[in-house]
């Protein structure tokens, strides 16, 4: 910014000069050249420090939140573990009744699921970066995903399938979108299963399927879980 403002300074001192010795010349002509000449690339370097700045910023934001994942990443690879040593360092220091070991063997199931999905979302995320981008001619028929994403997301957490009920409008049936199965299966499927999780133990959820009759395809998942507070949900 500092770098800007002197910039722009130093141009109009330089201008003011320049008409001062063109008005005062008798060559005003070559003066008014110099002068168009040396605006047009002060011009040219000034864009080129907002375009620098520009992508600097893109850059620092882009660091930000790559820092911001891999946090994310490493308490959620973090917690699952620590609990899976806690279980396994009592059950090998004393001896464990029947009945808590049941309990211990439940939890440490229940983490290694956790870490099973966690891996599974880095998996899709790698795969959906390294994909080039979907051409306007690729389509998918939306109604199937999202019977496949519930089908797969009912499995992972063992509840029922008529706990997630898929619906379609009457104009939604045969919709499709643009982009890839796979791709799309991934955002359906991560959507409806933080709808479960965080509906448990007793979910209910609702996937709907429209279309708003522009041509737009509209997907809306409903749950009965607790929700985001109001007061934080600017930091989503």
């Amino acid at each position: 910014m500092v770098l800007i403002v002197s910039i722009i300074a130093l141009v109009v001192g330089w201008v003011l000069v320049s008409i001062a010795a063109a008005l005062g010349s008798k060559n005003a002509a070559f003066y008014w050249a110099v002068l168009a000449v040396g605006v047009t690339l002060l011009v040219l370097v000034l864009v080129g420090v907002i375009i620098y700045l520009a992508l600097a910023v893109k850059a620092i934001a882009l660091s930000q939140r790559q820092s911001n994942f891999i946090d994310s990443v490493t308490h959620e690879l973090k917690s699952p573990l620590a609990s899976l040593k806690l279980y396994l360092q009592t059950l090998t220091r004393r001896p464990v009744p029947a009945a808590e070991q049941a309990d211990f063997h439940r939890f440490m199931l229940q983490d290694v699921e956790r870490l099973d999905t966690l891996i599974d979302h880095l998996l899709d995320a790698a795969k959906t970066l390294q994909r080039t981008s979907p051409t306007a001619a690729e389509a998918a028929a939306v109604l199937p995903v999202l019977e496949q994403a519930a089908d797969r997301v009912t499995q992972r957490h063992g509840v029922a399938r008529d706990r997630i009920v898929v619906t379609a409008g009457s104009r939604a049936e045969g919709l499709r979108a643009q982009g890839r199965e796979a791709d799309l299966e991934i955002v359906f499927r991560n959507l409806i299963d933080n709808a479960v999780k965080y509906s448990l133990p007793d979910p209910r959820v609702e996937v709907e399927l429209e279309t708003t009759g522009r041509g737009r395809v509209l997907v809306r998942v409903i749950d009965n879980g607790p929700g985001i507070p109001l007061a934080e949900r600017t930091q989503v």
